[in-house]
């Protein structure tokens, strides 16, 4: 069993998500960790680039099943502790890996962890929003049930 288990889903982006995953290989040490792309039936020479490529295991869809979808698909095959998952856009700049494993490690309690993102400018963004409440969904859905009279 892996430590992290890294998926990446694909649709067409070959060169970016060829970038994406030789910056993990190229950043990642001391954790034990897989790769697992996802490709979602690109057209772009993808299957034949990475179905070669022995470091990563590589799932063809024979249909482009949408983002989610193909994350389930990654999610089932995975044999790590923790789920990584990396958008195809995504060049890792420090050991990113290490620090989301050791951090999970250190707080066991929590459902999932997002971490922050440097734009081309080099500014922070997040990689994820938060988890709504019950009083946000309750809100939302008497907001549209008012909104339609």
């Amino acid at each position: 069993m892996h430590q992290v288990s890294i998926i990446i889903v694909n649709y067409n982006t070959c060169k970016m998500t060829a970038e994406c995953i030789d910056s993990i290989f190229e950043k990642t040490e001391g954790v034990d960790f897989e790769v697992i792309l996802v490709d979602n039936a690109s057209k772009d020479g993808s299957k034949e680039h990475f179905e070669k490529d022995t470091r990563i295991r590589y799932v063809y869809n024979i249909e482009n099943m949408g983002f989610g979808r193909a994350n389930n698909v990654g999610m089932k095959l995975a044999k790590g502790k923790y789920l990584f998952l990396l958008n195809s856009d995504t060049l890792l700049i420090n050991n990113a890996v290490k620090q989301f494993h050791d951090y999970a490690e250190s707080y066991e309690k929590k459902a999932f962890y997002g971490c922050w993102l440097k734009n081309e400018e080099g500014k922070r963004i997040h990689s994820c929003a938060r988890i709504p409440s019950i009083k946000d969904i309750l809100y939302n859905s008497i907001y549209t049930f008012r909104k339609n009279f």
